[in-house]
């Protein structure tokens, strides 16, 4: 390995580094809920009391995702430092561990070219560089999945029982971030088929591919059991028993349309048409074929396998979301800079010969590219952090207003906000505040828990977000959130009245939550105490 390649790598480090990075106090803003929220605040309490739950009005509640996330890659940040933004730091390193992972694929399929424009593309996709910022597992399972491609690109060549133990070990990480990770097993599981040894040797290579995987699925049964009463029940259906209590909520082909619109919104099939029409090109061109055809090919299949399984679960998922296709967008990124990376080093050596003496002379040497690539880097490294410098991040509203809660109210007060309950009770907990959701649009307000499945519920919910389904709440289900302000205002006037201290946040009041707070203004005088807390007084 020469010292240009390690700069290169280097380089596309602090490019990925500076693309990627997040401060973290806006990171403690926790933008996605509730997934942002349970992952660091879980996260927080297995680092600071070894135990993983998440709080509201002075009760612990489990986390609707598993705990490997949390504890495996967002807890160490907190041991050294309990600010819950720092918990973006290893997304951060996931982030550019992805980016080197496309690097390495890249270079694969077209040398150094190839892996620098595989890895900017990665880069440049959008929902990439945006979840890189934020405390999620979609960033860190596209890393974890490119990093399984390579090893699978690895496997077809070098068969040793300690890449296939590394190969167990991937598929397991991607698992343990998100279910649909595991599908990057397939793959594997196939090439162990065709595989042409004999049984035991299959069998070895086998057991050290699954093991892994079986042993985070039974840790996942036995965490189920130990919470939820049994294995098969999980945070999904102790928080959403609507849908996910009842399959055929969950998938339905008539999801299909509306996800079909996403995936064509994440460019993914466009890349895919972009890489199809690069491919054809080269073979117009009558490209020598170069040994890293069978790179090339080994990540197509890999990619193949791994996306239709990822799309044929989510076609027909009920909720739609574009960061679920992030692993498969980054793949075709990967796939679509190996091959203009052909065609460029194609067109590249056919321009740079002069006819002499019957002789070809190549004017470009590999040293030209590699000096080319450095300066590349090392410019685009300076444009992103000049960029960086003078570009100020929005501010993290919800981190700002529940400070403003913690410094302007009492311990002893009401506090009416739009901000969901788990964030607030983290943030301003504590003295004995209360946190009263404005109205059922808030997370964690807007849903009932179910301890146990609800059968047959009278009436059955009519589509997926029907959560608090009436029949739901005559079988059993219960409401975290008691009451709301909107359902009913007379107890916040009667905890006025009693001399009780109400405050109202109204840093991310909006939309029909701000008809509720009209109508509390017309029976009480708002009194303001900062840009965004007012204390309710009696007329």
């Amino acid at each position: 390995m020469n010292r240009n390649y390690l700069l290169l790598i280097l380089l596309l480090g602090f490019f990925s580094l500076s693309v990627s990075y997040m401060d973290p106090y806006r990171a403690s803003n926790l933008d996605i809920t509730p997934d942002s929220t349970e992952y660091a605040i879980g996260a927080w309490h297995i680092a600071s009391e070894a135990k993983y739950f998440i709080q509201i009005d002075g009760k612990k509640y489990p986390p609707r995702y598993p705990p490997w996330f949390s504890m495996f890659v967002i807890s160490p940040a907190y041991l050294l430092s309990a600010e819950i933004g720092n918990g973006i730091y290893p997304v951060t390193f996931m982030a550019v561990l992805g980016t080197i992972m496309a690097f390495f694929i890249g270079r694969m399929i077209a040398g150094e070219l190839g892996g620098v424009l595989s890895a900017v593309l990665v880069l440049c996709y959008p929902a990439y560089r945006q979840y890189s910022g934020l405390i999620m597992s979609d960033v860190p399972c596209a890393a974890g999945v490119l990093a399984a491609c390579c090893m699978y690109v690895v496997v077809k060549k070098d068969r040793r029982l300690i890449v296939w133990t590394c190969a167990g070990l991937l598929v397991a990480f991607c698992g343990a971030l998100r279910p649909e990770g595991f599908a990057v097993l397939v793959p594997f599981a196939i090439e162990v088929l065709l595989i042409r040894e004999n049984i035991w040797a299959k069998a070895w290579k086998t057991a050290l591919l699954m093991l892994p995987s079986a042993a985070i699925i039974a840790a996942t049964m036995l965490y189920n059991n130990i919470v939820f009463g049994s294995p098969f029940r999980n945070g999904y259906k102790y928080w959403c028993p609507v849908p996910y209590d009842y399959p055929s909520l969950v998938f339905s082909a008539k999801y299909a349309v509306l996800n079909l619109k996403v995936l064509w919104a994440t460019m993914v099939p466009l890349m895919m048409i972009l890489a199809a029409g690069i491919f054809y090109l080269i073979r117009l061109r009558k490209v020598k074929t170069p040994a890293s055809f069978t790179e090339l090919k080994s990540v197509v299949v890999f990619s193949s396998l791994y996306g239709f399984l990822l799309v044929s679960f989510h076609v027909i998922y009920f909720y739609p979301e574009a960061r679920f296709y992030i692993p498969l967008a980054a793949l075709c990124c990967v796939i679509t800079g190996g091959l203009l990376s052909i065609l460029m080093l194609d067109i590249n050596s056919k321009s740079a010969k002069v006819e002499k003496d019957q002789e070809f002379i190549e004017i470009k040497t590999n040293g030209d590219l590699h000096r080319t690539l450095l300066n590349f880097m090392i410019i685009a490294v300076l444009i992103i952090l000049c960029w960086r410098m003078t570009t100020e991040p929005g501010k993290p509203i919800k981190r700002l207003a529940a400070e403003s809660i913690r410094r302007h109210t009492p311990g002893n007060s009401i506090v009416i906000s739009s901000i969901d309950p788990v964030y607030l009770e983290f943030f301003a907990g504590g003295g004995g505040r209360r946190f009263i959701p404005i109205s059922r649009t808030t997370e964690y307000a807007s849903k009932m828990i179910a301890e146990r499945k609800i059968e047959n519920p009278d009436p059955f919910p009519v589509c997926w977000w029907e959560h608090m389904c009436p029949g739901l709440l005559k079988g059993g289900a219960k409401l975290v959130v008691p009451f709301t302000v909107g359902e009913s205002p007379g107890r916040i006037v009667e905890a006025v009245k009693n001399g009780v201290p109400v405050f109202i946040d109204s840093s991310c009041i909006s939309g029909t939550d701000m008809l509720i707070f009209k109508k509390l203004e017309d029976k009480m005088v708002l009194m303001q105490c900062s840009d965004t807390i007012f204390q309710l007084v009696l007329k």
